[in-house]
């Protein structure tokens, strides 16, 4: 999850973090940011086939970019074992979260242009707001846009009509935090 319902109701004097409408509110801002920017922003290794059009880099849909797993170089798209690029050590990238770049150098590797070519697997994203071992690096702008978006879809649903529900909307997110779209 992106924010957790006690960042909300920190927001909402008098609101547990365990209201039953606040929880689903919180949930569906998570699941709608990433529908709205099309990524997961979450820690993980994804397994991405970035499209390879001859230039020194890719573009990858989840980032930051914190490690290269593995990478495969395959015109047919089938990744053996054999088509594995041993040496990911010549990828490389932005090594600061902050920064949110989703360029991966390709090291002077040539790779078969196109769409299906290339598969990779990198640690990407940030981690969750609600992960029991890690401190949250989700970007404060966006944490703080979520927590908006959730707080006011709360209000809305209770049936609280401020200046802040009346103004508020997803267009106001998408274009405050447009730096996060893929």
């Amino acid at each position: 999850m992106l924010i957790t319902a006690a960042q909300v109701a920190d927001t909402l004097p008098g609101l547990s973090p365990t209201d039953a409408l606040l929880v689903q509110k919180v949930r569906e801002a998570d699941a709608w940011a990433k529908l709205a920017f099309g990524r997961q922003f979450e820690r993980g290794v994804y397994a991405l086939k970035p499209r390879v059009y001859g230039a020194p880099y890719v573009l990858l849909q989840e980032s930051p970019i914190r490690a290269v797993v593995s990478a495969f170089s395959d015109p047919t798209g089938l990744f053996q074992a054999s088509t594995q690029i041993r040496d990911v050590s010549k990828f490389t990238f932005n090594p600061l979260p902050g920064d949110d770049d989703n360029r991966l150098d390709l090291g002077g590797y040539a790779l078969p242009q196109g769409v299906g070519t290339f598969l990779l697997n990198v640690e990407a994203g940030w981690w969750p707001a609600d992960d029991p071992v890690h401190e949250s690096d989700i970007p404060a702008d966006l944490s703080g846009a979520l927590i908006k978006r959730a707080r006011v879809e709360f209000k809305r649903a209770v049936g609280v009509s401020d200046e802040e529900t009346k103004q508020f909307t997803d267009e106001v997110i998408l274009n405050s935090q447009r730096r996060y779209r893929r």
